[in-house]
């Protein structure tokens, strides 16, 4: 559903018009792979020049080592937040770094002991001016390549995921079983398991 969702916000964001989309999101995963494939897809039917992100940085670090964003809940992600939202970050409850409970805390990533303000600072700065230059870009682009462009239909969104998105869809990163799964009592495990012989 993420990813056909996209599909009805770009025929949005081309039927209100816009020249230039990006489309952002500070959540990495497997979906960052496949989310360029499905703008790649979308971009041959629209007007609306298309960018993605799926990152909480860009190629320059703000670290001073190389162990790098620290995943999921980690300190780029936890780095980032602590900037934009600093009543939401309370480095008082991290755990010890040494502590052998530290890992079953749900979803927490690496390094989080040294999530800096400041260097969630510079990496929205960054971002920011990645997305300034994204967006000129994208609009000498919109000029250059389109001249006359009709909106898709709901019916046009319908059969690009159908005919050119839906068969790849078992190829997709984010539609790959991972390692092992939930508990058979967990409320999570009747959808972990990707289906089989199925297209979605």
């Amino acid at each position: 559903m993420f990813l056909k969702n996209i599909c009805y916000h770009i025929r949005a964001v081309d039927a209100l018009g816009f020249h230039g989309a990006i489309l952002f999101s500070g959540h990495s995963g497997p979906h960052r792979l496949d989310v360029p494939i499905v703008l790649d897809i979308m971009q041959a039917h629209v007007g609306v020049r298309l960018y993605s992100t799926m990152s909480v940085s860009t190629d320059v670090s703000r670290f001073d080592d190389d162990k790098g964003q620290g995943g999921h809940a980690g300190r780029g992600e936890t780095s980032v937040l602590w900037a934009v939202a600093p009543d939401c970050v309370d480095m008082s409850r991290m755990p010890e770094k040494d502590d052998d409970d530290r890992s079953p805390h749900f979803a927490m990533g690496d390094y989080n002991e040294l999530s800096s303000r400041r260097a969630g600072e510079l990496m929205v700065a960054d971002i920011v001016a990645l997305f300034g230059e994204k967006s000129r870009e994208l609009l000498v682009a919109y000029q250059a390549e389109v001249a006359d462009h009709t909106p898709l239909t709901y019916d046009d969104v319908e059969a690009t995921w159908q005919e050119e998105i839906r068969p790849r869809l078992k190829d997709f990163a984010s539609m790959q079983n991972g390692g092992e799964g939930p508990p058979e009592d967990s409320r999570w495990y009747a959808n972990w398991r990707i289906p089989e012989d199925k297209i979605l």
